[in-house]
This record gives C-alpha cells, structure tokens and sequence, in this order.
C-alpha cells in the first residue's frame, strides 16, 4: 500500500485556498473598475440608475479621501468619458 508524502498532502491542502485568495482580489479590483462602464450604461437608459447605488460604499470612502476621489475623477474621466474631439 502507498504512504502519503507529508510533502505532497500539505502542498494539497494549502492549494485548496489558493482559488478562494484569486476570487477575492479580482472582487476587489473589479468593483471599483466596474463604476465605469456602469455609470455609461445609466447614462444610456441601459441600466436604471439605482443600480449606482451599489457604489455608494465607494461614494463614501471618496468623501472621506481626497485621493480615492481624485483617483476616482481621473479614472472615470479619462477612461469613460473622455474630452470630445
């Protein structure tokens, strides 16, 4: 009968995490990156606008921060509404 490497089983189990830390960073960078294309979608009447609701947590921490707002400005600024041509 085969043993278990100790090795190999603590390699298994420390990769049954290793999904879990891969969903949670992207849901941290991709809430605030979705403000974007949502607030363009509220603007076309293709999404309601109390869908923005969902960002209020992030409308708050902008309050309380001159640089999340900053960054905030400068993102869905340039990135979504850029200057006319």
């Amino acid at each position: 009968m085969p043993q278990n490497d100790d090795r190999t089983e603590g390699a298994n189990e420390s990769r049954k995490g290793f999904p879990v830390v891969w969903i949670v960073l992207f849901l941290l960078v991709a809430y605030p990156l979705s403000i974007g294309p949502a607030l363009v979608l509220v603007e076309n009447d293709l999404l309601p606008e109390n869908t923005l609701s969902l960002y209020r947590p992030i409308e708050l921490l902008a309050d309380r921060s001159d640089a999340v707002r900053d960054v905030f400005r400068w993102y869905v600024g340039v990135w979504w509404h850029p200057p006319p041509k």
